[in-house]
């Protein structure tokens, strides 16, 4: 995948996301506090639904994304990576 974040054609913060089979999507910023209260997310209406994928700190320093898609019941994450500052030890 092949993600852009930026501007859109009416200024709001908007991304690109680009596949390598030949699919792509855009989303627009989205609240996404319901995740953490510092979280920066984007939604995306896909052909299955509406999806987002959310960004927030995590307490070593680093980071997690977590890409979620919206049921009945609330969100649904089915991808949740934690990004680590590269000197910083893996947890146990």
């Amino acid at each position: 995948e092949h993600a852009v974040i930026g501007a859109g054609d009416d200024g709001a913060l908007a991304f690109w996301s680009f596949t390598s089979d030949g699919k792509r999507s855009e989303g627009r910023l989205a609240d996404v506090t319901d995740v953490h209260p510092e979280a920066v997310g984007f939604e995306a209406q896909m052909p299955a639904g509406l999806a987002r994928m959310v960004y927030w700190p995590a307490d070593d320093g680093g980071f997690h994304w977590a890409v979620e898609s919206k049921t009945k019941k609330g969100w649904n994450r089915f991808v949740d990576h934690h990004y680590r500052p590269a000197d910083a030890p893996a947890a146990a």
